[in-house]
């Protein structure tokens, strides 16, 4: 049985860490700033321009990623002397042969696949980025395993966005619509790899920096270890864009903008999953490979607990306000209403179970997972060919919905199969509950306020998150929970020094 200390530093850590991308979140509006000026200034269309080139170019980047950040993670562990140096290089030039290629293949991309040239000069100048986002990746992979979370927040969630904001903003007089947004979005790119940079050589001296010569072997077992979490990390993203890609191909590229303008609001999910994601891998390797059994599974369950809280909002807000939230970006994307409420349900379940993936990838079922991806991803996929041409941008939404409540079993089935793990329990429950009072409530004021505006939305959201979160702390009874409320309850009593 892991011992009390051990779960409460364990639940420290993932609450730390997670508050800390949360608030990145929160300071993240600046992207939620961008797209909707955009959509006001441009219109769907060109944003859909640049939604489709942009998922493009960060598939691109996946290969030249190849896997190499959840590497460093693992071996920055081991403290291997020169593991940095040749994880970046090998980093480097695989990014630089993503860029070549996808310059190459940009003109039958935006033809062949698309129907629109428009998209061929964003996609060329996207894929300059490449090298850029890559690198960033990767150096701030060297600070996440050791298990610091605020370098990544500071640069992918609060400068970047910043930057991506003000640059678009200041090219707004030329007029130069989806060309505009992706020259933002290159600047942005170069100014977060110079702060990664700097955090990287400034800020640690971790012996991995050291110019040691690296056995081969580490390398070969490096190359094993990261091959195949490369491959599925790329299916993975491919099924999470394969639908709005396909909205480009089959419909135009003004459907993908209102159709990834409901991605955009629906990310909110994927922020809280990629909260405690970051701070829950090192946890999840240094107990597996400790052989922590016990502790690793209550990891497991609290996690899953919290991420099915940290979910249930955001679908309270998107079932009740769907067309309203649609509507403050542009009125033409409230088309998008039904396909919104199917991605709700959709990205609800993979953000909810998503402790499970990172529970098979950190110790070691990579191939498994990869095979898992490429199954989600045909499913998908041809759901969605399937469905387009008769239900649009909903039918799109609906492959994306049959395959992530797919992989979303697969993964808990098979945790449960190869570990014996499983994130079901009582303590799933509470937060279940507080969902449904919670929009018993917000659905009762909405419908007292009688006059439709902007500001009557602002208010609901805040009723959502204000009675959600009241609701859930107070009736909060895990241990962990009691004793990290217990501990900010203490603070706030303390007297203050004189």
């Amino acid at each position: 049985m892991p011992s009390t200390d051990d779960i409460h530093k364990d639940a420290r850590d993932l609450v730390q860490g997670a508050l800390l991308s949360l608030l990145g979140t929160a300071a993240k509006v600046s992207k939620f700033l961008f797209i909707l000026i955009a959509a006001r200034v441009y219109g769907p269309t060109a944003l859909g321009i640049y939604f489709l080139a942009w998922n493009v170019v960060d598939f691109a980047s996946k290969f030249g990623l190849w896997g190499l950040d959840r590497s460093l993670i693992r071996d920055i562990a081991r403290t291997l002397f020169g593991i940095i140096r040749f994880n970046l290089s090998v980093a480097i030039g695989l990014s630089l042969l993503a860029t070549a290629v996808l310059l190459y293949a940009s003109r039958a991309i935006a033809q062949g696949f698309f129907h629109d040239l428009q998209l061929l000069v964003p996609l060329r100048l996207l894929a300059v980025a490449i090298p850029f986002v890559v690198l960033t990746q990767a150096l701030i992979a060297t600070t996440k395993a050791l298990r610091f979370v605020r370098y990544e927040v500071a640069i992918r969630q609060v400068l970047e966005p910043l930057v991506l904001l003000l640059a678009m903003v200041a090219l707004i007089p030329f007029s130069w619509g989806a060309l505009g947004l992706v020259v933002a979005h290159v600047f942005a790119s170069i100014v977060g790899t110079g702060a990664a940079v700097f955090v990287a050589f400034h800020k640690f001296r971790f012996v991995g920096w050291r110019p040691a010569p690296l056995p081969g072997a580490i390398k070969r077992d490096t190359l094993r270890f990261i091959s195949p979490m490369a491959v599925m990390d790329g299916l993975n993203l491919m099924a999470a864009r394969v639908d709005i890609l396909l909205v480009g191909a089959l419909l135009s590229v003004t459907a993908a903008g209102s159709y990834g303008i409901g991605i955009e609001i629906i990310s909110v999910i994927k922020r809280v999953r990629q909260g405690f994601e970051p701070i829950f891998s090192p946890i999840v390797a240094e107990l597996h490979y400790g052989e922590q059994q016990a502790r690793l599974r209550r990891n497991y369950v609290i996690v899953t607990r919290w991420l099915l809280a940290g979910t249930l909002p955001t679908v309270i807000a998107v079932g009740l306000f769907p067309t309203q939230l649609l509507a403050l970006f542009n009125e033409q994307a409230t088309a998008a209403a039904g396909a919104l409420l199917v991605l709700a349900v959709g990205h609800g379940l993979v953000a909810v179970f998503n402790a499970s993936e990172t529970l098979l990838v950190m110790s070691g079922k990579s191939w498994l997972n990869t095979f898992l991806a490429a199954a989600t991803l045909t499913l998908s996929a041809a759901v969605a060919i399937i469905l387009i041409p008769e239900l649009g941008i909903v039918g799109a939404a609906l492959g994306t919905l049959v395959g992530y409540a797919f992989v979303s079993g697969s993964r808990v089935l098979q945790g449960y199969r190869l570990m014996g793990l499983h994130p079901f329990g009582y303590t799933l429950l509470w937060p279940i509950v507080v969902a449904g009072l919670t929009a018993v409530v917000v659905y009762g004021v909405g419908a007292a306020i009688t006059v439709d505006s902007v500001y009557k939305l602002i208010i609901m959201l805040v009723i959502t998150a204000v009675t959600y979160g009241g609701l859930f702390f107070w009736g909060a009874r895990e241990p962990e929970e009691r004793q990290l409320i217990g501990k900010l309850v203490a603070k706030f009593k303390r007297a203050p020094k004189r």
